[in-house]
This record gives C-alpha cells, sequence and structure tokens, in this order.
C-alpha cells in the first residue's frame, strides 16, 4: 500500500492458471465509498499468460471475477 503514488498498466500475476476476461465487481475509488470515480467499472480486463495490465489508482482496493 503506498498511498501517494499511482501505478499505470501495473502488471499482476493473478492466483489461479486460467487465462480469460476479468471485470471489477468491488471498486472503492467509487464515491459511494469515498473515492473519486477515476475508474471505469465497465472496462474488461483480458489475462494473458496468467497476467493483468491494470490502472491502480491510489488509496484503492479493486476485486475482479472472471466473465469468460
Amino acid at each position: 500500500f503506498i498511498a501517494l503514488i499511482t501505478f499505470v498498466n501495473t502488471r499482476l500475476s493473478i492466483l489461479c492458471t486460467t487465462n480469460g476476461t476479468y471485470r471489477i465487481i468491488l471498486n472503492t475509488d467509487r464515491p459511494e465509498f469515498g473515492g473519486f470515480n477515476r475508474i471505469d467499472d465497465n472496462l474488461d480486463y483480458h489475462a494473458i499468460e496468467n497476467k493483468l495490465s491494470i490502472y491502480l489508482t491510489n488509496r484503492t482496493a479493486l476485486v475482479l471475477e472472471r466473465v469468460k
């Protein structure tokens, strides 16, 4: 957790061996959680070689689920 830095195109290793399409199901940057709504919840994220590239703003947690 780093409060002052935003990570752009961060590569994360996912915790499974399944490539596919993932979608955000929880975004703490949404206004109802006190966030600034900087992340588009409608984007799909594609896992290739068990890695995702995401935009992760500072002081934000994302939960994604596999949809395809």
